[in-house]
């Protein structure tokens, strides 16, 4: 796993990710996902088939990482810790930070821990591990979610042209929707992709409201 991870070969990670979904390994699935998503996906050129097989494993992407931004306690979650390369340090009741991970680089972003070299470990009490936990699993969600559905709204597989449905022709070039021939199957796609993206956008909500409450608090 960890060689095509390092490898980016994103065809097998995205299987890899897939199986470790069906073998009930959430922790390799997200570790797979994360890498796979680094980019969102672009849907301009799929059809509504290829659309949902997409949004299915982008929705199971999103469900994992929602159950980790919400734990109820991560200090306490050793499975949250190895996903995130985290250390407990009994001896001085802190954990270890490895530079590089996401908790590091969201520290240093916003100046939480005073260091003098980013390439230094941190030491956080349990109470700056929680924090930083969920200020930054919390922004990864979103930041996934909110650009995924940018950009599918724009999706043309979502749109059917319907002169070219009702009357054979086309005069736009090109046709910003698709150009298909709606039926039964087509269209039982279609609501499939539309239950994703809403269950994918329901997973933001608690944080969206939360930052639109601190905005208008401002």
């Amino acid at each position: 796993m960890f060689k095509i991870i390092r490898l980016s070969e994103f065809e097998k990670l995205s299987e890899l990710a897939s199986s470790f979904v069906k073998a009930n390994n959430s922790t390799a699935a997200l570790l797979c996902f994360d890498h796979y998503f680094t980019q969102t996906p672009s849907l301009v050129d799929m059809d509504i088939v290829e659309m949902e097989g997409c949004l299915t494993q982008f929705f199971d992407f999103i469900r994992i990482l929602h159950q980790v931004a919400f734990v109820v306690d991560p200090c306490a979650e050793q499975e949250v810790w190895k996903l995130l390369g985290v250390k407990w340090n009994e001896h001085e009741e802190k954990f270890l930070i490895p530079p590089g991970t996401i908790l590091h680089r969201y520290a240093i972003r916003f100046n939480i821990i005073s260091i003098p070299n980013s390439s230094i470990s941190l030491q956080l009490s349990k109470s700056q591990f929680s924090e930083i936990f969920y200020n930054a699993i919390k922004e990864r969600l979103l930041d996934r979610v909110t650009r995924e559905n940018d950009v599918c709204r724009k999706a043309p597989a979502l749109s059917v042209c319907l002169r070219q449905t009702a009357y054979g022709d086309c005069n736009a070039t090109p046709c910003p929707q698709s150009h298909v021939k709606p039926d039964f199957g087509w269209f039982q796609h279609w609501v499939n992709v539309h239950l994703l993206q809403i269950l994918v956008y329901h997973s933001i909500w608690r944080i969206q409201f939360r930052a639109e409450m601190r905005s208008q608090l401002r």
